[in-house]
């Protein structure tokens, strides 16, 4: 049953995996760091299914989300309830099983953004790709995070009191909490542990930040990767707020200002 705890002997060994995660807000630049992921050889659990790039075990994915919004604030709390973790064990010790690939194997799904403590508990030799981006470029990006009918949504939404503003602006309060609930956390992880990039410096030098996350890894550069960021790397993506209306830009500007200006865009 999903409610007890996995056996000790499956918990063991999950904490000897060093599985590596990808962690950003959704539409932060985690389907590139997918798909550079997979052509350097690691398996993130994505078939091509789903144009997202996210992993395709949706029981796995499910729970995830089922976690998030029975424990929103875990982050900022480093709190974890037992029922949670014992679900969250369970349902990634089967995505584990159902991988065709698994020397060097990890997941994306941006919402495993919201529940940072329950993965530590798991995998304490976890190792994370940070991603970042601009909070004026999410802003007007539509999420589950940031959509009041999504159960997820509407849970986070309303624990930050913005059920009722503009949609920009809920993108843009649901960017600030989970970047800094992100940065919260980490502080909690191990020295070395984290690789942190910007989606901005990604699209700007690829190379170089794929030669940092290569050593960070223990990996080759692959013929793969380097046709990856040749041919398929939009670098248009950059700053895609300029398109929005400015009223609304300045809008975000005045509520996530403080944020935007500690993560340096501003």
């Amino acid at each position: 049953m999903w409610w007890l705890p996995l056996a000790e002997k499956h918990k063991k060994f999950l904490a000897g995996e060093e599985v590596v995660i990808i962690m950003g807000r959704g539409h932060s630049g985690t389907r590139v760091m997918t798909r550079i992921c997979e052509c350097l050889g690691v398996n993130v659990g994505a078939t091509g299914e789903l144009k997202t790039g996210d992993t395709t075990d949706l029981k796995f994915t499910r729970t995830i989300k089922k976690v998030a919004t029975h424990d929103i604030d875990c982050n900022f709390t480093n709190e974890r309830k037992s029922w949670l973790q014992n679900r969250f064990d369970r349902a990634v010790s089967k995505y584990y099983q159902g991988l065709d690939s698994r020397e060097v194997w990890g997941w994306k799904f941006p919402e495993t953004y919201l529940i940072g403590p329950y993965v530590r508990d798991t995998f304490p030799k976890a190792r994370y790709i940070h991603l970042l981006r601009d909070g004026r470029d999410l802003a007007f990006k539509k999420h589950l995070t940031d959509d009041p009918n999504r159960k997820l949504g509407k849970v986070l939404l309303s624990h930050l009191g913005a059920m009722d503003k503009p949609h920009h602006i809920q993108a843009a309060l649901s960017w600030e909490y989970q970047v800094n609930a992100w940065a919260a956390f980490a502080e909690t992880l191990p020295e070395g542990s984290v690789i942190d990039f910007r989606f901005e410096d990604i699209l700007r030098t690829p190379r170089e930040s794929v030669a940092q996350l290569t050593e960070f890894l223990g990996l080759e550069m692959t013929e793969a990767c380097d046709e990856f960021l040749t041919n398929e790397l939009d670098t248009s993506k950059a700053r895609q707020h300029r398109e929005n209306d400015p009223k609304q830009v300045s809008e975000v500007i005045d509520v996530i200002g403080d944020s935007l200006k500690a993560y340096g865009y501003i």
